[in-house]
C-alpha cells in the first residue's frame, strides 16, 4: 500500500466525519423546530448535544492537523490547528526516536537548543527513565561541556508523521536516529516505492 493512498484514506475519513457531524449539528435544531417541541428541557438538551458535537469536531481537527515544511535552513512543524509551532534548525537536531503507539507512532525529537520555544522541555534523568530506549543514544551525543538538550514529542497527525520523519531523515544529517525511527523510515520508503 502506498503512503499516498494511506494519506488519502485518512483525509477521506476525516472529511466523512466532519460532514456527518456537521449534518447532525444542523439537523437537530431543525428537527426540534419542525416538531414544535420547544421546551426548556429540549432546548437545554439540544444546547448540550450541540456543544458536545462542536467539541468533538474541534478535537478531531486538532488530532489530524500536522504540517511540516522547509523554511530556509529550518524545518517548521505546526500542530494543534497551527497554534503550536516549532522551528528547528537542521544542524541542531541531535536525536530522533519513534515511540510505538496503538495506530501509528509518536516522534520524539531531541535538539541542542530550545529555539525560543517555551514548549520544549529540558532532557532530565526523569525523561530518560520514561523513554529508556533513547538513553544509550543520548549518552553518545551528550558532551559534558555542551549545554542543555531539549525535547518535544509530536503526537498528532496520523500518517502525516511518516512524511515528517522522512523530512527529518533527509535534512538532519548530523542527527542520530534510533532503531525504531530507522524501521519506520524503511517502512515508509518501502511503501512509497511499491
Amino acid at each position: 500500500m502506498d503512503i499516498n493512498k494511506v494519506l488519502k484514506k485518512q483525509r477521506k475519513s476525516y472529511v466523512r466525519f466532519m460532514l456527518s457531524m456537521g449534518f447532525i449539528f444542523l439537523l437537530l435544531p431543525m428537527v426540534l423546530w419542525l416538531t414544535k417541541q420547544i421546551t426548556t428541557f429540549f432546548l437545554g438538551y439540544l444546547v448540550i448535544i450541540e456543544a458536545l458535537i462542536l467539541a468533538l469536531m474541534i478535537m478531531r481537527y486538532n488530532e489530524e492537523y500536522l504540517k511540516s515544511e522547509l523554511v530556509n535552513d529550518k524545518i517548521a512543524i505546526s500542530i494543534l490547528g497551527g497554534r503550536v509551532k516549532y522551528k528547528i534548525s537542521y544542524s541542531k537536531v541531535a536525536l530522533v526516536h519513534t515511540i510505538p503507539n496503538e495506530k501509528y507512532f509518536d516522534i520524539l525529537i531531541i535538539t541542542k537548543s530550545n529555539f525560543r520555544n517555551k514548549r520544549m522541555r529540558v532532557v532530565t534523568k526523569k525523561a530518560l527513565e520514561k523513554y529508556s530506549d533513547i538513553e544509550k543514544h543520548y549518552r553518545k551525543i551528550k558532551m559534558p561541556e555542551s549545554g542543555s538538550y531539549y525535547y518535544f514529542i509530536v503526537r498528532r497527525g496520523g500518517a502525516k508523521k511518516y512524511l515528517l520523519l522522512d523530512l527529518l531523515y533527509k535534512y538532519s544529517v548530523s542527527a542520530i536516529f534510533t532503531e525504531s525511527a530507522v524501521k519506520n523510515i524503511k517502512e515508509y520508503r518501502n511503501l512509497n516505492t511499491l
